[in-house]
């Protein structure tokens, strides 16, 4: 990989939830995840972040939003965490960690939760990248970045691995 070039499958992993809109979706759909599909829950999708959701109004009728939780899969997503005056907090489930260190099975990584009532859907999480090489020389990036959102959870990030018999990293 030569200086000033990347390699990457940022963004390209499992999607972000969708967004809702209106009281009959009061939470925001869960992210993608490696053993199935989305639904509107705050709760995770194994992986996947869980959706945000609306959690009630204050006196002059705005809305309180819970935020949704990050994607997981070499570490725990964050739950999504909204704080008030009050003291009291809630938000989404933040995805759960899967995979094995040794990467026997290389995943994609999961999306965050979308938000609820229209704000922002999730970040879509990283891709996998597998290099066999006999020499690996590397000047540049290799990358498997989840993608962030300005109101829904954020995607992990996802698998590099690389099997060489030789390696140099930034020469």
């Amino acid at each position: 990989v030569a200086a000033g070039a990347t390699i990457s499958v940022s963004g390209i992993g499992y999607r972000g939830g969708g967004l809702t809109y209106g009281s009959q979706f009061p939470e925001g759909i869960q992210g993608e995840s490696y053993a199935g599909g989305q639904t509107a829950s705050s709760s995770a999708n194994y992986g996947g972040g869980g959706g945000g959701s609306v959690e009630g109004y204050n006196s002059f009728g705005q809305i309180f939003y819970g935020s949704a939780g990050g994607g997981g899969y070499g570490s725990g997503g964050a739950d999504g965490i909204t704080y008030l005056n009050n003291g009291t907090t809630f938000g989404a489930t933040g995805g759960q960690t899967y995979g094995t260190p040794t990467l026997i099975s290389v995943y994609l990584g999961s999306g965050g939760g979308g938000s609820a009532n229209n704000v922002a859907g999730g970040g879509a999480a990283g891709g996998a990248i597998i290099l066999s090489v006999g020499y690996l020389q590397v000047s540049g990036q290799i990358q498997a970045n989840g993608n962030s959102s300005s109101g829904g959870g954020s995607g992990s990030g996802g698998s590099i691995l690389l099997q060489t018999a030789l390696a140099t990293f930034g020469v």
